[in-house]
């Protein structure tokens, strides 16, 4: 199991994510969690049948698994993961909600997606605060 980050590292990546617009936490899990999240996404990719959507901005070669809050509590502890979740507050706040978590697969040959913010059906000048902190998980 991991541990929670020192509060220094907590605030250079967050400054990291203002400058760049993104950070890298290495290593922010153990390879055994990884390992039990990739078993269980084979696992319902096959039970739950999961195609591509074939569409271009979901893509027609990438395998997509929403609402993984429901699948239990493998995936309830990501969004509160003690390596993530404070960078995440740092970029928005402590009252920062979760809006999706889901799984995302591209297999060969996918086309790239079209680039885009996930705040875009926000309509706010930009730029703003920060409305959304994405993270992404390479397992």
């Amino acid at each position: 199991m991991t541990q929670a980050m020192a509060t220094d590292a907590v605030t250079a990546h967050v400054e990291a994510v203002r400058r760049d617009g993104f950070t890298i936490i290495a290593d922010a899990f153990d390879s055994d969690y990884a390992d039990a999240m990739h078993a269980d996404l084979d696992r319902l990719e096959r039970e739950l049948g999961v195609v591509p959507s074939g569409n271009d901005f979901e893509g027609a070669r990438t395998l997509r698994i929403y609402n993984l809050l429901v699948r239990g509590e493998l995936y309830e502890r990501i969004p509160v993961h003690e390596t993530v979740l404070p960078v995440v507050e740092g970029v928005l706040d402590a009252g920062c909600l979760i809006s999706s978590l889901s799984s995302i697969v591209i297999c060969p040959r996918e086309k790239a997606q079209p680039i885009h913010s996930d705040d875009i059906l926000i309509p706010l000048a930009k730029p703003h605060a920060p409305l959304v902190c994405n993270t992404m998980w390479a397992i």
